[in-house]
């Protein structure tokens, strides 16, 4: 939900046929955010995915505050996003 409402880079979110577009890059955004301590590898990631699968600009302002807005939702709600998986915890900060 979060990558196509939020993130979005192909601004598909208008149409809900296009709800799984994101999907293949959940597990690693996922993998990433449990074990990131800043975030910066998960922002780096989701910038690589727009400039080099999605069509996006190298250097795209834009792509890079879509990233960092998304970034930061994740890390703020992160202790309850994994709170629901026992198995799970974050790296601490």
């Amino acid at each position: 939900e979060v990558l196509f409402y939020v993130w979005d880079p192909r601004c598909l979110s208008i149409d809900q046929e296009f709800r799984e577009e994101y999907l293949p890059y959940l597990p690693h955004v996922f993998d990433l955010l449990l074990n990131t301590k800043d975030g910066l590898d998960l922002y780096d990631y989701l910038v690589f995915i727009e400039e080099t699968e999605l069509g996006g600009f190298k250097g795209d302002t834009v792509a890079r505050r879509r990233a960092s807005r998304l970034v930061n939702i994740l890390l703020r709600y992160r202790k309850s996003i994994f709170n629901k998986s026992k198995n799970l915890q974050p790296t601490e900060d």
